[in-house]
């Protein structure tokens, strides 16, 4: 099985439950960030604290992106209640068939601060297509071909 199917493997068997599967698809000396909440977790305290986790939920594979050993997923986790959803975009790294490192960033799904709504010119669309240069760009990076990134959008104003 390779990178990008052992992700789509583990996110199954954690949005099925099988908690006896997971240990199973990271290196015995992995490491786990929950970056938004600084925490770590080696591979047993990573199945614990998403078995503990209350109520059920269900988890929906939005994206994946490989890159040598690298595999990027982004995924939504709606809990059974339907009160509120998640997105998680975790980076995976390989060693040797195994997941060696896993840095993990979930937010709250909902909608934008008032700032934002109130701003004119916001021009969101101008951001993502400005992640799908940089994501290529650290593609062409992996392959060892040079890449320059121009900001293609205006700085923000917070004022």
């Amino acid at each position: 099985m390779n990178n990008t199917d052992q992700v789509i493997a583990l996110w199954n068997d954690i949005n099925n439950q099988n908690w006896n599967n997971i240990h199973t698809y990271f290196d015995q000396e992995a490491i786990i960030n929950w970056n938004n909440t600084n925490e770590k977790f080696n591979a047993e305290e990573f199945v614990t604290a998403n078995r503990e986790y209350p109520g059920d939920w269900r988890i929906v594979i939005e994206r994946l992106e490989t890159i040598n050993n690298l595999v990027i997923s982004v995924v939504k986790v709606e809990p059974g209640s339907g009160e509120l959803s998640f997105h998680a975009t975790s980076f995976f790294e390989f060693l040797n068939g195994k997941i060696k490192l896993l840095n993990e960033y979930w937010g709250e799904d909902g909608n934008p601060p008032q700032w934002r709504i109130d701003k004119k010119n916001w021009q969101a669309d101008k951001f993502i297509d400005f992640m799908e240069i940089l994501l290529n760009c650290l593609k062409l990076r992996s392959a060892r071909l040079p890449c320059n990134i121009v900001q293609p959008f205006p700085a923000l104003e917070t004022g």
